[in-house]
C-alpha cells in the first residue's frame, strides 16, 4: 500500500522528469527555426538571383523590399533561435552535496531521506521552470520572426507573379 510520502515522491520526480523534456522540446523547436531559417533565406537567395538574371527584368522596387525585410526577419529567427539554446545555468545536486550524503545515516527514517531528496529536486525544478521559461519566450519571438519573414517573402513572391 502506498503511502503518503510515495505519493508525494512521485508527484516531485514527475515534475522534474516534465521539465527536463520541456527544456529538451524547446531546444529541438528552437534548432528547428535556425535551420529552416537558414533553408529558407539560402532558397531566397537563390531565388533572387535566379530572377534577376534574367534580362531586361527589373525586380519591382516594392519587390525588393520585401525579400530585403524578409532576409534580416530570417536571420533574425535563426539569431533568436540560437540564444533558445543558449547554455543557461541548470543547478543540479552538486557532487558535494552527493558527498555529505555519504556521512548520512543510511539505515535512518526513509520519510526523512526522501524529504531531503524531494527539496533538492523542488529546488532544481524551480530553476528549471525559470529558465525554461525564458527559453519559451525566445521560441516564440524566434517563431513569430520566421513567420513575419514567410509573410514578407510570400508577399514578394506575390508581387512577382502579378497576384499583387
Amino acid at each position: 500500500m502506498a503511502t503518503a510520502s510515495d505519493r508525494y515522491w512521485d508527484l516531485v520526480r514527475e515534475q522534474l522528469a516534465e521539465e527536463r523534456a520541456r527544456k529538451n522540446s524547446i531546444e529541438q523547436r528552437g534548432i528547428a527555426v535556425i535551420t529552416s531559417s537558414g533553408t529558407l533565406v539560402t532558397l531566397l537567395f537563390g531565388l533572387t538571383a535566379l530572377a534577376t538574371k534574367a534580362q531586361n527584368y527589373q525586380l519591382p522596387p516594392i519587390a525588393a523590399f520585401a525579400l530585403a525585410v524578409a532576409a534580416v526577419l530570417f536571420v533574425l529567427a535563426a539569431l533568436v533561435g540560437i540564444a533558445v539554446n543558449w547554455a543557461y545555468y541548470y543547478i543540479e545536486v552538486e557532487p558535494d552535496g552527493l558527498r555529505g550524503l555519504l556521512d548520512e545515516n543510511w539505515a535512518g527514517d526513509e520519510a526523512e531521506a526522501a524529504k531531503v531528496v524531494a527539496t533538492a529536486w523542488t529546488d532544481i525544478i524551480e530553476n528549471a521552470r525559470i529558465n525554461n521559461a525564458r527559453k519559451g519566450k525566445l521560441l516564440r519571438a524566434a517563431m513569430l520572426l520566421e513567420a513575419s519573414a514567410l509573410s514578407a517573402l510570400i508577399g514578394a513572391v506575390a508581387v512577382v507573379l502579378g497576384i499583387l
